[in-house]
């Protein structure tokens, strides 16, 4: 069998190497072995040629593929995954409103125009005081009028089963349906991404060679991005240089254990004082008075306004001092200045 295989080897290499003097000579002979033999080539070749054609007519139907080609040309892939994301969204969002559609809207509307039930009225008629101004463009945009009175809004569909179609039952199962297919549609996205992230994740081993051999994306086609790229390799290796001397670091100094337990405690005096400051305004705002001033009058949203200006600002200057990486502090554990940032942004 080696040997077998070490001769077909040698017979493709051979081919390989002679490839122009052979099909020079199939094309001088006449014998008909060589005229069947250019016949297989020439049809070889051709459907080749159309599954090539058919391969760019296919993507060509996708929708909106080449814009997305171009956005990857001029500002890399990275960029153009952003637009693949939201297509695959859109396709997904329009299998669950084609699905509610054909099983949920179509036989409730069918229904009501076969034969109307004489107590659906308030539901699905418009009111004579609302016919008037039913179809103004300002009523339109409020979803007022006839879309109040249509298929969009769960108030037109009928709870009681009056026909041979069962509508609640059908409006609970395609919701049920919907849920599965939308949890299944995510999960097989995400197995995927994950599959391809970890056959492309080199972070452990090697790291700066990965970075200065596979940094560069070949599919920018545009000075400017191109420009943008390598500002954003640089800032890579910046970022790799801080994270190996975050390794060698000690985190576990007894100065470092200090200054985060002060600081934890000054988030949950800063958190108190504030939950403390707006209950007190919103106290003060419900009493009532002829006499109160501009200031009485604006108080409340002056201070909740500057409480969500300064304090976010404030928590994430005191998180600077628990001298933590911004790549690891996340992931591992949430500092208590990270929550308060946020709770007092909302």
């Amino acid at each position: 069998m080696r040997r077998k295989l070490k001769l077909v080897q040698q017979a493709k290499s051979y081919i390989k190497r002679h490839e122009g003097e052979l099909q020079e000579r199939l094309a001088q002979s006449r014998s008909t072995k060589d005229f069947l033999a250019r016949f297989n080539i020439l049809l070889v070749k051709e459907w080749q040629r159309t599954k090539r054609e058919l391969a760019n007519m296919m993507n060509l139907l996708i929708p909106w593929e080449l814009r997305i080609k171009e956005i990857e040309s001029h500002f890399g892939s990275a960029v153009a995954s952003y637009f693949t994301f939201l297509r695959w969204l859109f396709f997904v969002n329009f299998n669950l409103a084609l699905i509610l559609i054909l099983f949920v809207a179509i036989p409730e509307v069918w229904f009501f125009i076969v034969s109307m039930p004489p107590d659906c009225g308030e539901r699905k008629k418009l009111l004579p005081e609302e016919e008037r101004e039913s179809r103004k463009l300002s009523t339109l945009l409020d979803f007022e009028g006839v879309l109040k009175y249509s298929f969009i809004f769960y108030g037109y569909y009928a709870n009681e089963v009056t026909s041979r179609y069962k509508t609640p039952l059908a409006f609970f199962v395609v919701t049920l349906l919907l849920y599965i297919y939308s949890f299944v549609a995510i999960l097989k996205k995400m197995a995927s991404n994950s599959k391809m992230s970890k056959l492309a994740d080199k972070d452990d081993e090697c790291v700066f060679t990965w970075k200065l051999f596979t940094g560069w994306d070949y599919m920018i086609g545009n000075s400017e991005t191109a420009q943008n790229r390598v500002s954003s390799i640089i800032l890579g290796f910046k970022e790799a240089l801080v994270e190996e001397a975050e390794k060698k670091r000690d985190h576990l100094s007894w100065k470092i254990i200090c200054i985060r337990i002060i600081v934890n405690i000054l988030v949950v005096f800063l958190l108190g004082v504030s939950v403390y400051t707006i209950d007190l305004v919103l106290q003060r705002s419900m009493e009532s008075g002829a006499n109160k001033n501009l200031w009485r009058k604006n108080e409340s949203a002056l201070v909740i306004t500057s409480i969500g200006v300064t304090f976010p600002r404030l928590l994430e200057k005191l998180g600077n001092f628990e001298q933590l990486h911004p790549r690891h502090a996340f992931p591992r554990f949430i500092t208590l200045s990270q929550v308060g940032a946020a709770l007092a942004r909302y």
